[in-house]
């Protein structure tokens, strides 16, 4: 299972399933080649638990954003959700 939420500064979060562990990282756009972790968290905590996956996602953006500043003076800017039909 695979996540991307692009962040700007030509990287993305990736988050990436690896042995028990749902493991997220800051990588280049096009490969994780040279990707740094942010973050980790026991796949068994957030599976069949929603609002436990988004909090954690939510966590590693908010990490980032906090590196970020320190490092580049900046933040981050996210994708917006799309807003939903009026249908």
């Amino acid at each position: 299972m695979g996540k991307v939420i692009e962040g700007g500064y030509g990287g993305r979060l990736a988050l990436r399933e690896q042995d028990g562990w749902w493991v997220c990282y800051w990588a280049k756009l096009d490969t994780m080649e040279g990707a740094s972790e942010i973050a980790r968290v026991r796949l068994a905590l957030i599976h069949d638990e929603p609002l436990v996956k988004q909090s954690f996602i939510n966590f590693c953006k908010q990490a980032f954003e906090v590196a970020a500043r320190e490092a580049l003076g900046t933040m981050p800017e996210w994708p917006k959700p799309p807003m939903p039909s009026k249908d």
